[in-house]
């Protein structure tokens, strides 16, 4: 499967979108993935800097990056410029988190 992905902070990330739910813009660090093939996310609703938003961090396995019809997590995906100014400043100040040492170098394509 090839991801498709953006550059933001110097790391590769997915951008996602899902309705029903109160986290619903995802964004996937694809450059942290684990010997466990597990990826690190955010995610967040349209304010997570408000004292009623939601901005929460997490891991998922890679395998889940990708639309709920393949099996995924998501509904649809978004780009990095859909989301509002708070959320594109909470993605950024988790992408810039340092990296555990435990995470491996992955390819364009994994196969998944």
């Amino acid at each position: 499967m090839r991801y498709k992905h953006e550059v933001i902070e110097g790391r590769r990330v997915s951008v996602w979108w899902s309705k029903d739910c109160a986290d619903h813009w995802t964004v996937v660090d694809l450059d942290s993935v684990d010997e466990r093939r597990m990826v690190s996310y955010v995610a967040m609703s349209d304010a997570p800097f408000h004292p009623q938003g939601v901005g929460l961090t997490g891991e998922m396995p890679i395998s889940k990056v990708q639309y709920t019809g393949r099996g995924g997590a998501f509904e649809r995906r978004a780009k990095f410029s859909d989301l509002n100014e708070d959320c594109q400043q909470c993605a950024r100040q988790f992408l810039q988190v340092e990296v555990p040492e435990n995470t491996v170098a992955v390819a364009d394509e994994v196969a998944v």
